[in-house]
């Protein structure tokens, strides 16, 4: 009887610590499962996310290079008008 209750609560604790990891394994096990689907689900609409998110971006990247470039040359003109006028 006392080894009885001396040997229960360490078996009864490893019982619980198995369950414990196994629910834990069987949970994780789940969620990749339910990852890998919405994945399939939402690969070809995220692909086509990102194809126009980068097209946009491109899009604005071009604008701004063009605009910044337009006023770096409009400074120039200014410059050197400015020079000009102060030699004449």
């Amino acid at each position: 009887n006392a080894t009885f209750l001396y040997n229960f609560p360490k078996s009864f604790l490893s019982v619980l610590f198995n369950m414990c990891v196994w629910l834990q394994c069987y949970k994780t096990h789940i969620h990749k499962n339910i990852r890998k689907k919405m994945n399939k689900k939402n690969h070809n609409r995220m692909l086509h996310f990102t194809s126009e998110f980068s097209r946009r971006r491109s899009d604005e990247e071009i604008e701004k290079n063009l605009y910044l470039n337009n006023v770096e040359l409009e400074t120039k003109i200014r410059w050197e008008k400015d020079i000009f006028s102060s030699l004449i």
